[in-house]
């Protein structure tokens, strides 16, 4: 929109220029003649003072009329771009089949209407493409990665297995099973970026929270991790996506405390909000790493450092899960000190 007040005030700034500089001629031409008819029968001085004063009272009424005549004709001129500038705000990746109605355009904005609509069937057909592609190639992978999965596990069973092949093996088998969660990872991804609909239950917060932190319960046992979880809250969410969501956020705090730690987490809701805070006091993230933790794959230079599992896929799939529900995710942390992130939806 600033580009568009730029050019209102442009074309104000011109039109009340271009029509001072004419009132100016025109001013300037009625005193010639009322000097040349009227100087013989007048004093030159007091002649002089009266038109001076008359001149200057013509001229600012008319740069004001000016000033105001070309502000209402641009606002005119541009209320048609006004409404093409907030139909191409509106469009979206979950809404790229929407198209500017050319007609209702001015006959010179119409040729830009029709490019731009173009423009929007090339980037909706490159990104369905896209889409499918990414549909197709994470199917395509996910069932011989299953497969050789299975077939590892049964290798392992095997009695007479040499130590060594059974490490070898055991090895592979994690290699696989990470490649599988990757695959379903992206997938996932794929599918919460493509859509905007999804179904809503009543979800008990606690609970849910609950199960996954029983889920985690033996490492934090070996680590002597201590996790608290206080309040409660009822809220409209996706439970697979719930659970994922905080999943994701729970296992990065127990992966990045160090032993002995401690992982608490509440749980508030009032009228108008759900919150969720997540807070540990783990190795932390650099202030420099904040602003890209929830693009994808990407991993800081400490957690490669210290832990090689994992592909920086799940804050990723911690906002977009976020995203789609119309929460907000806040993180905040330092390093040696800890990480505390914030969950915040509308009730």
């Amino acid at each position: 929109m600033h580009i568009l007040y730029s050019i209102r005030s442009r074309l104000i700034f011109s039109y009340s220029f271009a029509a001072m500089i004419l009132l100016t001629i025109v001013v300037a031409l009625l005193y010639w003649v009322t000097v040349s008819e009227i100087a013989r029968h007048v004093s030159l001085s007091n002649f002089v003072t009266h038109e001076r004063k008359l001149f200057i009272l013509i001229f600012t009424a008319g740069a004001f009329f000016a000033f105001l005549s070309a502000s209402i004709a641009t606002g005119l001129g541009l209320r048609r771009l006004d409404a093409l500038t907030r139909t191409v705000e509106e469009i979206s990746a979950h809404s790229l089949d929407q198209r500017v109605i050319v007609s209702s355009l001015p006959k010179d904005l119409r040729p830009l209407g029709k490019a731009f609509n173009q423009m929007l069937e090339r980037i909706e057909d490159s990104f369905s493409r896209l889409k499918q592609l990414s549909d197709d190639l994470s199917h395509e992978l996910n069932t011989p990665v299953t497969n050789l999965i299975m077939q590892t596990e049964i290798l392992l069973a095997l009695p007479d297995l040499s130590l060594r092949s059974r490490e070898a093996i055991t090895s592979n088998l994690e290699e696989l099973q990470r490649l599988s969660s990757l695959i379903k990872n992206i997938l996932f991804l794929a599918r919460t970026d493509n859509t905007n609909q999804i179904e809503k239950f009543e979800v008990i917060a606690e609970k849910e929270i609950s199960k996954i932190c029983e889920y985690y319960q033996p490492i934090c046992d070996e680590k002597q991790l201590i996790i608290s979880i206080e309040g409660s809250a009822v809220l409209q969410f996706n439970p697979p996506m719930f659970t994922r969501l905080l999943t994701n956020i729970i296992s990065n705090a127990v992966k990045y405390t160090p032993n002995q730690g401690k992982i608490n987490i509440l749980i508030s809701q009032d009228d108008d909000k759900t919150q969720f805070t997540i807070k540990d006091n783990g190795i932390g993230i650099d202030e420099n790493d904040l602003p890209y933790v929830s693009n994808r794959f990407y991993r800081s230079n400490l957690s490669r450092s210290l832990e090689k599992r994992g592909v920086g896929l799940g804050l990723a799939m911690a906002y977009s899960i976020v995203k789609l529900h119309q929460g907000e995710i806040h993180i905040e942390s330092a390093i040696n000190i800890g990480t505390e992130v914030k969950l915040m939806f509308s009730v």
